[in-house]
């Protein structure tokens, strides 16, 4: 029968198979708890190690992330699965593993389990229930492999990020003896869109002051997301002081410098009088116009006329931009 080598007896033991010839013959060595002869195979490219554990791959690094376009709340999560049949699953995860399994001969085993230590470590989630319930993992506290280990990293929010425990030891454990240990690296990510909108564009107001017999017309214009000169602009008309000419002034409901995603855009009216409260399809290069106008009937006898209300820009049916438009229209006075 074989010997079994250990760093107690392993020199010795060199010593008699060079003196002997050879005629000991030697069934394994080990250095600590890691078994360096013989190695063996198995596992879909990684080589078993005592008991059929997969123990000759660290370190390990294990990463996912998860891109999201839209700016909103973003969640991904990592998992690293130990399945009662030797596999392991890491749904879709990118993993550094040249190998599939963490056992090539699980049926064999004797209360196989595992745990984990290392800074960090406690902010991975464990479930020992196939993912049913989830419980923060317990440093240095041993954990069965008879029903299978999940654990997971879970990085949730809404601007890029990622969160990566690094130096994580994996360890082995068969019929209360310690079998191999593995490094391990684990990080979960996010890229998100940052947001190409002005939540709220605050209050825009259109002041237009004309002679009595000129037509005094305040108006806002709303640019489609995509427009040639204007894309994403609020423009309002101008002229405070009689016989100024009309001016105009520039607001953004879309961060200047990017773009809005494509979509449907509607624009919702709100709490006006004279403009019309309803609902408007913004068309992605073209415009919207509101207006309020007034004329005087004599030099004596002006018009002054006022609106205001609520403006929401929506995409999808989803508000991503709103604000308050004023008009005042003065038809009233004269130049000379």
């Amino acid at each position: 029968m074989g010997q079994i080598l250990n760093g107690s007896n392993l020199i010795q033991t060199l010593d008699v198979v060079k003196q002997t010839g050879g005629r000991v013959p030697i069934k394994e060595v080990w250095i600590g708890n890691i078994k360096i002869f013989p190695t063996g195979t198995g596992g879909g490219g990684g080589s078993s190690g005592t008991d059929g554990f997969i123990t000759d791959v660290t370190p390990v690094t294990v990463s996912k992330t998860t891109v999201n376009a839209s700016s909103s709340s973003t969640t991904n999560t990592t998992y690293l699965k130990f399945l009662t049949t030797g596999y392991m699953d890491f749904d879709g995860a990118t993993t550094s593993l040249p190998w599939t399994r963490w056992n090539s001969n699980p049926t064999a085993l004797i209360t196989p389990k595992i745990k984990f230590t290392g800074a960090g470590v406690t902010q991975l989630e464990i479930s020992l229930n196939g993912g049913s319930t989830w419980a923060a993992v317990a440093q240095n506290t041993e954990y069965s492999l008879t029903a299978g280990v999940w654990l997971r990293l879970v990085r949730t929010g809404t601007v890029s990020g990622s969160t990566t425990i690094p130096d994580i030891e994996m360890v082995y454990i068969n019929n209360s003896n310690v079998v191999g240990v593995i490094a391990l690296t684990v990080t979960s990510a996010i890229s998100v869109a940052s947001n190409p909108f002005v939540t709220n564009f605050g209050g825009i107001s259109s002041e237009v002051r004309k002679p009595w017999n000129e037509e005094a017309t305040a108006e806002i214009y709303i640019y489609g997301r995509s427009h040639p000169v204007f894309p994403g602009k609020l423009v309002a008309a101008a002229a405070l002081v009689l016989g100024d000419p009309i001016d105009y002034n520039y607001y953004d409901w879309v961060v200047s410098g990017q773009t809005a995603p494509a979509g449907a855009y509607t624009v919702v009216l709100s709490g006006f009088s004279f403009i019309n409260n309803t609902t408007y399809t913004l068309p992605d290069s073209n415009f919207l116009n509101f207006e309020l106008t007034a004329i005087g009937s004599s030099l004596s006898d002006g018009e002054t006329k006022t609106d205001s209300g609520t403006v929401t820009i929506r995409k999808d049916g989803v508000t991503v931009s709103s604000g308050t438009f004023s008009f005042t229209a003065v038809s009233n006075g004269d130049t000379e």
